[in-house]
């Protein structure tokens, strides 16, 4: 249970029962892997089979550590590089407004004040 993360259930209460809402959101992420080709027909079938003679979080384990990772995330250290982001968690994604075109645009927006008062002051004659 140590690969997936703290905040997971199934390694919180790995001897709660598993809850139908769990089972579907599961069965929901193997049957999108599978359509996305992201897993093989005999893992699929490992893992359906599994998921529904489970009967503990626990035994949800290792089927939900077999599932692609669900979202992916820039690493943390800014390498460019991608990091999994451990499977068998439901995280909802963060999304963060986009300020780069803002920050772009109000760097050229004072780059071309700056570059209409140089020309006003030169095109009247003041001297800096």
């Amino acid at each position: 249970m140590s690969g997936l993360p703290i905040e997971s259930n199934y390694s919180h209460e790995p001897t709660r029962p598993v809850t139908e809402n769990e089972r579907n959101e599961l069965t929901r992420r193997v049957n999108e892997a599978y359509e996305k080709g992201e897993l093989p027909l005999d893992s699929y079938q490992e893992i359906m089979d599994g998921l529904y003679s489970a009967t503990t979080l626990g035994e949800l384990v290792p089927l939900a550590q077999a599932l692609p990772p669900r979202y992916r995330s820039t690493d943390p250290a800014g390498s460019g590089g991608h990091t999994d982001l451990a499977p068998g968690t439901v995280n909802t994604p963060v999304t963060r407004p986009d300020t780069s075109s803002r920050l772009v645009r109000a760097v050229f927006v004072s780059a071309a004040v700056v570059v209409l008062i140089v020309v006003a002051a030169i095109i009247l004659g003041i001297v800096f």
